[in-house]
């Protein structure tokens, strides 16, 4: 049998449609399944990110009970409607928050660490208080979540969480020198953001360096332009701070003193009283606190950072 030329074209045609209906229908089902691992691995760090924030509350909560520190609230929060000078006598005025921040590995039943959370009491109001945690795994660490929750207290003056709730956006912490910086609330000229934490020795050591001893420190960063200024000022009466503030360029500066002060670090700049410090370049700075000695315990960062601070 002979085909006619119309008919060899009908028959090509039609091959080149199924060609490009399975072609069609091969991207579609490999769209399909690219969207249904995508869904299955956000699923997965859903579920780790929330236990870790519920090992978080439990841990603040253990802050404010019987058998562990038993902080009261107020001793975690103070308003932002508090004001106070800067240490060291400078004279000028300050809008303080105070917060307290605590950072711990989550591990798993062999003891291995799978990552790592920060918890971070931001309020009080009546018998409640509010807070946010960050959880951070070991694994795919550009996923990070953050939770916000609110623990209500009890007759019996315990406290118990009342609501844990995924928040839609917060900026993961940046991994620095293997260990994970939690970003600093830059609030403006006028605010000084107070935070009240604890050195462990389960925290993270940092490498390079910047820690040549390799003693655990706790890590923050935060963005700034060029000729922006920052106040730092840490004081413990548990250890002697030594304290890291690492430029986006990778230029360090160590502080282990601060004139006036026995036992807390600042940059003073050659002054008998804590300064600001001129930033030289843009980006993202961190700041490293640790021991001089490998101590451990409770210490206070006072810091501010924004533009066109007076010295």
């Amino acid at each position: 049998m002979k085909y006619s030329r119309g008919s060899r074209g009908g028959t090509t045609l039609m091959v080149l449609v199924f060609l490009v209906m399975f072609v069609i229908i091969a991207s579609s089902l490999l769209q399909f399944i690219a969207r249904q691992s995508k869904d299955a691995t956000d699923r997965e760090q859903r579920e780790l990110t929330f236990y870790f924030a519920e090992s978080a509350v439990r841990y603040l909560e253990w802050i404010m009970s019987a058998t562990g520190p038993g902080k009261a609230p107020t001793d975690l929060v103070m308003p932002a409607a508090v004001v106070s000078p800067l240490p060291g006598g400078s004279g000028i005025s300050r809008s303080t928050t105070r917060i307290s921040t605590f950072n711990q590995f989550v591990r798993d039943a062999t003891g291995a660490a799978i990552g790592e959370f920060f918890v971070t009491a931001t309020g009080i109001d009546g018998n409640s208080l509010s807070l946010e945690t960050v959880a951070y795994p070991s694994v795919q660490t550009d996923r990070c979540r953050s939770h916000s929750g609110e623990l209500h207290r009890l007759l019996d003056d315990t406290y118990t969480v009342i609501r844990l709730e995924e928040q839609a956006t917060r900026d993961c912490p940046s991994l620095v020198s293997n260990c994970a910086a939690l970003p600093l609330d830059v609030q403006g000229w006028n605010a000084t953001h107070k935070v009240t934490s604890e050195l462990s020795s389960d925290d993270c050591s940092p490498t390079g360096a910047t820690n040549p001893s390799g003693h655990p420190a706790d890590l923050y960063s935060w963005r700034s332009n060029a000729n922006d200024q920052v106040f730092i000022f840490v004081e413990s009466t548990d250890f002697v701070p030594r304290v890291v503030l690492s430029q986006p360029n990778g230029v360090s500066y160590t502080k282990q003193t601060c004139q006036g002060y026995t036992s807390a670090a600042c940059f003073d700049s050659g002054g008998t009283f804590p300064r600001y410090q001129r930033l030289p370049v843009s980006g993202l700075y961190t700041l490293s606190i640790g021991s001089t000695d490998g101590s451990t315990g409770e210490y206070t960062l006072s810091f501010t950072a924004a533009s066109a601070l007076p010295n």
